[in-house]
């Protein structure tokens, strides 16, 4: 099914409460774009600036984006986008988040989850694809390193299926996958594989 066709299947309340929320995503790019398509009313990124490995893992980044944060424009007026400085420390990720729905993890995973717990907001994760909720499973109970990330094919999946699971939880469409469950990408194989998650 097309994203337009699937949009227009969602119901008016379903994308009222879409185009009213708020998402925050750790490290931008291609998934900034993404989110755009399905009218989040906020995308709060936090970022570093963009260096050489960023260029060729993210289609997004260009070469004139080199040494400063990238800049997005918005699809249109009624979308927001922020970006703001990568937080060093829980207390500093919590200030950022603020008032988000959810969160969208990549780099800095734990210490976001963490934040975003103790902000009571569902955190979607990055490698292994999953949705910790704030009064689930804790991130720290199991074993889920940040991604390294290989080829832009593989970033591109990865954001793409992130994208959806966060559309899927906020309009309550199909079945997200919630921890210990969760999605691993094996391109080699053209393979999603449901997973569970290990236990430290």
């Amino acid at each position: 099914m097309y994203e337009k066709e699937f949009v227009s299947s969602l119901t008016p309340k379903q994308l009222h409460y879409l185009k009213n929320a708020r998402v925050g995503v750790i490290g931008g790019g291609v998934i900034v774009e993404l989110l755009q398509r399905w009218y989040f009313k906020e995308i709060r990124v936090l970022d570093v600036v963009v260096e050489l490995n960023h260029i060729y893992m993210d289609t997004f980044f260009k070469k004139e984006d080199l040494g400063r944060f990238a800049t997005y424009k918005p699809l249109t007026e009624k979308i927001c986008i922020k970006v703001r400085k990568m937080p060093d420390t829980v207390d500093e990720f919590k200030h950022e988040l603020r008032g988000v729905d959810l969160v969208i993890g990549f780099c800095n995973q734990r210490r976001a989850a963490i934040a975003t717990r103790e902000l009571g907001i569902p955190f979607i994760t990055a490698g292994l694809i999953t949705t910790f909720l704030p009064d689930g499973m804790r991130f720290e109970e199991v074993d889920i390193p940040d991604p390294i990330i290989l080829n832009p094919s593989l970033t591109s999946m990865m954001r793409s299926i992130q994208s959806f699971e966060a559309v899927k939880l906020l309009t309550g469409i199909g079945h997200p996958l919630f921890a210990p469950d969760a999605i691993k990408i094996d391109l080699l194989n053209y393979e999603l594989k449901r997973v569970r998650l290990d236990h430290i």
